[in-house]
């Protein structure tokens, strides 16, 4: 995959992700590894790599690599979501960002009931979800630069 040179070629990563490998996908961790998955999503759904993560943690995955997301989870670098925010241009502390991305990085954005059903669809409510918020912030996200980031 090409190194996305704007956040919206980037999120257009993630959705294409998240899609090709679902069990990768959940909304409710930043980042896990095969021994903390399977208490989270079942061992019949921890993908053979055993790394799954949410929208923010596949921004900074696929962004900064996904050693530099493991490193930050493991060295408690910040958070995930404020990384994403940077790399999506959205500054923190700002009202704007808040309203913005909290709906997109919330644990409860794909299923409010907390009932994790297939990957495949979860995967598929996940993506609609970041798709929303591409259309809704195109713009700007169309205008993010990520040379440098």
């Amino acid at each position: 995959m090409a190194k996305a040179k704007t956040a919206y070629e980037l999120l257009q990563q993630v959705c294409a992700h998240i899609l090709e490998e679902p069990k990768r996908y959940h909304q409710g961790t930043w980042g896990l590894t095969r021994k903390h998955a399977v208490g989270v999503v079942g061992r019949e759904n921890v993908p053979p790599c055993g790394t799954v993560a949410c929208r923010a943690g596949w921004i900074v995955g696929l962004h900064d690599g996904l050693p530099s997301l493991k490193n930050r989870l493991s060295r408690n670098q910040g958070s995930v979501s404020d990384r994403a925010n940077l790399i999506l241009g959205f500054k923190e502390n700002d009202d704007y960002v808040v309203a913005a991305t909290s709906e997109l990085f919330d644990s409860e954005s794909v299923d409010p009931e907390l009932k994790f059903t297939s990957p495949r669809e979860y995967a598929k409510r996940g993506v609609a979800g970041l798709r929303a918020f591409m259309k809704k912030h195109k713009a700007h996200l169309q205008a993010r630069k990520l040379r440098g980031v």
